[in-house]
């Protein structure tokens, strides 16, 4: 795809509105800068998202919209966008050995499609748009991104083979957010909840946050570190990520070759960066038995919340040290020191991050697919293919 700017597209049904796009954010920094209406955070800030748009490891495109009323910065929203193929995203079933079909693998090698996708797939959470509320209306905001998005389709891949979707991501849900979207086409998904953990602003230390803990739970956290009690964690420097980068991805495709559902292709520079771009607001930590690397654990700090991103490890230490739990606690008493509000643990091992205290913030996708015909039998496909996690919340505070 040839990078260029779109200089103003109008919004036919918001009367006033138009739009620019551009495929590189230093070229609208100062609007985008501009549009904070629902208040600061740092993964919609440009030390992170020149990361991200610099570490793509496939043709996925990042493009960056700003919104504008009669000249005035109104809106902004985030646009990934690339060719989607379902048999590369995919964990591939096991099959039985006497099994020679499954109905998932075979929709997987058939489902191709761009995907015009407003969201961030590296994170949990509604970092699509950010619009000022007392200028457009929130039920306006499908038909906004809709006429984005369709903006985007024609400017960057009219010439493209492949049919395209439109897709807002991880959206909060409410019954009249999904009337909103639903009547514009769109089809809802259930996905998988993001991990949301509250700090009790009493704890002043990790030992009064294991006092909280039934005796249940304090038992295991004290299990976890006891087995783990040879391993010793070190936060890295830039050098030391730079000197240890080959490891450190590796642990990371480690860890993501076993996700049921994958996006994710990051160069190996992704976590030097985040750290030569963001400083102390990103910190990661390698976790070593004797002097050999057998993990590492990142958090960025954002603001009132701790984010916690990507972790890899040597899956052979992973039960008999307790590894993952063990970086699971080394976050809350990380949030616990900083004087944190909340974690934001994001999804995927939902039980296991319950069993610390984090609860589940319920989210959902909505897509629609351009070929109308294609839209009318995509909801049974993507239910087939969407990968299901069945597990137990847990409860481990005293009542």
């Amino acid at each position: 795809m040839v990078s260029k700017s779109i200089k103003k597209f109008n919004i036919p049904d918001v009367s006033g509105l138009s739009f620019s796009c551009h495929t590189v954010l230093s070229e609208c920094r100062e609007a985008w800068t501009k549009a904070t209406f629902q208040g600061q955070n740092v993964l919609q800030d440009f030390s992170y998202l020149d990361v991200v748009e610099h570490n793509f490891q496939n043709d996925m495109q990042q493009i960056y919209v700003v919104y504008y009323m009669n000249d005035k910065v109104v809106g902004r929203s985030l646009f990934q966008c690339g060719l989607w193929e379902a048999d590369t995203s995919y964990k591939e079933e096991e099959v039985e050995k006497k099994q020679s079909f499954s109905i998932k693998n075979w929709f997987a090698k058939k489902v191709k499609f761009i995907g015009i996708l407003c969201g961030n797939i590296l994170l949990t959470g509604e970092y699509g748009f950010n619009f000022d509320y007392q200028l457009i209306n929130k039920q306006q905001i499908p038909d906004i991104i809709t006429q984005t998005a369709k903006g985007i389709q024609k400017e960057y891949y009219s010439d493209s083979k492949h049919p395209s979707a439109i897709i807002a991501k991880d959206l909060y849900t409410t019954p009249e957010l999904d009337t909103d979207w639903t009547t514009k086409g769109y089809h809802r998904f259930e996905v998988q909840p993001n991990m949301i953990m509250d700090i009790d602003p009493s704890w002043d230390s990790f030992d009064s946050y294991l006092d909280s803990l039934t005796s249940k739970y304090r038992v295991r956290a004290k299990r976890a570190y006891k087995k783990s009690n040879e391993i010793r964690s070190v936060e890295f420097s830039e050098a030391d990520i730079e000197n240890n980068l080959e490891t450190i991805f590796n642990h990371f495709l480690s860890v993501q070759k076993n996700a049921g559902f994958n996006l994710i292709y990051l160069k190996p520079t992704y976590f030097l960066d985040l750290k030569k771009n963001m400083g102390d607001r990103f910190k990661l930590f390698g976790y070593y038995l004797h002097d050999e690397l057998i993990g590492f654990n990142t958090i960025i700090s954002n603001h009132d919340e701790l984010e916690a991103h990507f972790l890899g490890f040597n899956k052979n230490y992973n039960t008999s040290h307790q590894l993952y739990m063990t970086m699971l606690f080394d976050k809350v008493k990380k949030a616990i020191e900083m004087k944190k509000q909340k974690i934001i643990f994001a999804r995927t091992a939902l039980e296991i991050k319950s069993s610390v205290g984090a609860k589940p913030s319920e989210l959902c996708i909505y897509l629609r697919h351009e070929n109308a015909l294609l839209n009318r039998v995509i909801s049974p496909i993507i239910s087939i293919l969407n990968p299901q996690e069945n597990w137990v919340q847990r409860h481990p505070f005293k009542q």
